[in-house]
């Protein structure tokens, strides 16, 4: 069965892409939803688009953080969940906001140019290197007589030896867009500002266009597989944009010995029976457009705490949220209801759920539990801590490691009642930059000496003084 869906998926790329471009040779296809969604892009806009030419804009890559997932209530609540998703949150950042289109100037800041900075960032679009002070009470909403403060601006930090993503309240340095620290600046933030990238401002060239034809397929197509694949081009056409075509070779040991120069700038990893060689530094593709995929990354996690605020306003408890979606104890009025591109439509109502932490919870009898399949079988449950034993497909890799003697495996899996909000206030700079003798440093190395590759390419200056 799954042989027959793959061969219909192709198929319809192949079928589609011939009607916009002239296919010579097999090996051209862009059979994948993400590859068919820029060429449908590009054709749109007469095959004029190419990231290879684009320069100014890897900073961007420093600001690209993702969506938003977040439990800000952890443990059993026994009363009804409504679960509302927003229809094509990305597809409707793209048609719907201004992007940093042209690149206009850098700036360093001092005394005598904060003003003009500050008129820059309120109406051009672009990036900034700035210190956070995050207050709390800006934005959140009182529960149990507690109030639950919700970050507005992102920032990466390594929790149990894995990076994640986090909304702090306190100070913190951070690379962000100016979309968001004017959207912070409303709600009460205040910014020390070091350095800018100021871009002429406009709409992603086509853009209505590409989202209106397909989300229209999206709506009138549902049940067939002309609908499906709709959702999943609009979907795929974000994430070309931060492309960084940086490549995997899987060789053995004697083909790496024998041609060791050729790998001195890629990034080596020695595993037992093989070596694994990608490249390091930034690869642009013809997709690669950093500036507009970290601009929709950041127009979308906006109009998400727009619609948020809207919930509290109404009266209304925000349990959790992952990218597009919020898990809230009110019925929302059927204005911000509907099909439209950018709405809210109701998946489901809960009666009651238990959240272990970011994508770990139970609603009703239905389980969704980060690193497990639906089929794991809980053998112990000590009301804080579970353990799982789940079977599952190894991954290619893991195969390949193994030399092809399994291809399955079984696992003990323990979860825990986990929160990121543990470390909201915080003082902390993220891995770019480096505090020493009172100057912020931005930092090209980090401690281990590996060179940034992203602020390696930005012509930066190697310090500014910090006040």
């Amino acid at each position: 069965m799954d042989v027959l869906i793959t061969e219909k998926v192709f198929d319809y790329y192949f079928n589609k892409v011939k009607e916009i471009k002239n296919i010579k040779k097999p090996k051209s296809i862009p059979f994948t939803s993400a590859m068919y969604s820029f060429t449908y892009y590009n054709y749109l806009n007469d095959y004029k688009i190419n990231g290879k030419n684009m320069k100014n804009d890897n900073l961007f890559l420093e600001s690209y953080y993702g969506g938003r997932t977040e439990n800000f209530f952890t443990g059993k609540y026994d009363k009804d969940i409504f679960i509302y998703d927003i229809n094509s949150l990305y597809p409707y950042a793209m048609r719907n906001y201004t992007y940093p289109i042209q690149f206009l100037k850098e700036i360093f800041v001092d005394v005598n140019n904060k003003d003009l900075v500050m008129d820059y960032i309120m109406n051009y679009e672009g990036i900034a290197l700035v210190k956070v002070y995050a207050p709390s009470g800006v934005f959140g909403f009182q529960y149990d007589d507690k109030f639950i403060n919700i970050g507005l601006l992102p920032l990466k930090r390594k929790i149990d030896d894995a990076v994640k993503l986090i909304f702090p309240i306190g100070q913190y340095y951070g690379i962000y867009n100016f979309n968001e620290i004017r959207y912070a600046m409303k709600k009460g933030y205040t910014f020390d500002i070091y350095y800018v990238q100021v871009w002429e401002k406009g709409k992603i060239p086509k853009i209505e266009e590409f989202v209106d034809h397909f989300y229209e397929l999206k709506k009138t197509k549902r049940d067939h597989i002309e609908g499906f694949n709709a959702k999943v081009i609009l979907n795929s056409l974000y994430g070309k944009f931060v492309q960084n075509q940086g490549k995997e070779d899987i060789i053995d040991e004697n083909k790496y010995i024998e041609n060791i120069n050729e790998y001195n700038n890629k990034e080596i990893k020695v595993f037992e029976n093989y070596i694994i060689a990608r490249d390091k530094g930034i690869i642009r593709s013809i997709s690669s457009y950093f500036n507009i995929g970290s601009y929709i990354s950041s127009w979308a996690r906006v109009f998400m705490l727009e619609n948020m605020e809207k919930v509290i306003k109404m009266g209304g408890h925000i349990f959790y949220m992952d990218t597009d979606s919020l898990f809230v104890d009110i019925l929302l009025p059927d204005r911000f209801l509907g099909d439209e591109l950018g709405k809210f439509k109701l998946e489901k109502i809960s009666k009651g759920i238990n959240i272990m932490g970011a994508k770990s919870y139970f609603l009703d009898n239905r389980k969704k539990l980060k690193g497990l399949s639906k089929n794991a079988i809980l053998v112990k449950d000590n009301g804080t801590e579970m353990l799982y034993i789940d079977d599952r497909i190894v991954k290619f890799k893991s195969f390949l490691r193994a030399d092809g003697l399994f291809y399955d495996k079984t696992v003990l899996k323990k979860l825990r009642i986990t929160s990121k909000r543990n470390i909201m206030n915080i003082n902390d700079f993220s891995d770019a930059l480096k505090i020493n003798d009172d100057l912020l440093y931005i930092q090209k190395e980090d401690n281990l000496g590996n060179i940034n590759y992203i602020l390696d390419k930005c012509k930066i200056k190697p310090s500014i003084m910090e006040g």
